[in-house]
């Protein structure tokens, strides 16, 4: 089975967490639930009970991988009896699987993002507040070694993995935004729509 890894640095992130009291974090937690879940989420990100760490910071935690075993699992670990209790630890394993991979995406992005600059690569955002950037016009036709999220397929369905790839970046004028057409295609290119890197080539 698929293994999902705990990074030092989001275990670091973890440990730094304000401690506070289990009952009383989930019971705030199921509160604010009942009022956006969007709202409990935060609230879970921003402190942590130390029986929640001891968990969350053991492999076997993340090996479960999937949401429900690793409720489950919480349930068992945690003896709870409380309603409210049992009824928020989906809202908490949610908001860590989605926060784990939000802060590796973020440390994977930075990393990537130094290599590129070293190389020789420059970054270009594509949107704003207010839609496409309106420069994106200056890089039409330039021919360049492109790095960008290509859309992809697979067996869960659609993805986006980061490509290096050779080609030209197009302006289309009457969409305002840009494409990327590879070496050797004339049709089958592909809109930028997330920041991308390009060198001259």
């Amino acid at each position: 089975m698929e293994t999902n890894t705990l990074r030092k640095s989001y275990k670091n992130h973890i440990e730094n967490l304000e401690d506070i009291n289990l009952f009383e974090y989930l019971e705030i937690g199921f509160k604010l639930n009942e009022e956006s879940i969007l709202k409990s989420i935060k609230y879970f990100k921003s402190c942590m009970p130390k029986e929640l760490k001891e968990i969350l910071l053991k492999k076997s935690y993340w090996n479960l991988y999937y949401n429900k075993p690793m409720e489950d699992i919480l349930k068992e670990n945690l003896k709870l009896c409380n309603e409210n209790q049992i009824k928020i630890i989906s809202t908490f394993v949610y908001s860590f699987q989605t926060d784990k991979r939000d802060f590796e995406k973020l440390e994977d992005e930075e990393k990537l993002n130094k290599q590129l600059l070293e190389k020789g690569f420059k970054m270009q955002e594509v949107l704003n507040k207010d839609g496409w950037i309106n420069n994106l016009k200056d890089l039409d036709g330039l021919k360049v070694i492109c790095i960008f999220d290509r859309d992809k397929i697979g067996l869960m369905g659609s993805f986006t993995e980061k490509q290096e790839k050779e080609g030209k970046l197009i302006y289309i004028k009457d969409k305002g935004y840009l494409a990327f057409l590879p070496k050797r295609h004339t049709k089958t290119g592909q809109i930028l729509r997330d920041k991308f890197y390009y060198k001259l080539n």
